[in-house]
């Protein structure tokens, strides 16, 4: 994320002086990790956050969808969730599968939650 312009305001005050100078500022932004993608999953398996379906499929076995703001690539054989592709939460920060260095968060879900998620993903297939 790449701020345009930032204006900074420098005071100085033993000569009551005000300057601006504009100069661009990267701000880093953090990649999501595994285990905040895994709470917004887990918070859908516990039907805290709505699970909803973005549209047709993204290719083939994969199903966007989203979770008040927080939009996820699933990768889906059937019935059955392998892993999360992607993510961006609503504050724009994402995560790929590539990045969660072996830990994706579609493994730290529990059986039960895994099974309600798989549960919901059906639902939203059958909707459409």
């Amino acid at each position: 994320m790449l701020i345009q312009e930032k204006r900074v305001i420098v005071y100085d005050h033993r000569e009551q002086a005000c300057s601006y100078s504009p100069h661009p500022t990267e701000i880093p932004v953090t990649a999501l990790t595994a285990r905040e993608v895994y709470q917004s999953l887990r918070d859908a398996a516990l039907g805290i956050r709505p699970l909803q379906r973005l549209g047709e499929q993204s290719g083939p076995g994969l199903m966007q969808v989203d979770i008040e703001g927080w939009r996820l690539t699933l990768d889906v054989d059937g019935n059955h969730l392998r892993h999360c592709q992607r993510c961006q939460s609503p504050d724009g920060r994402e995560g790929v599968f590539d990045s969660w260095q072996r830990t994706d968060p579609v493994s730290l879900l529990s059986t039960w939650e895994l099974t309600q998620i798989e549960r919901l993903l059906a639902e939203l297939k059958t909707s459409v």
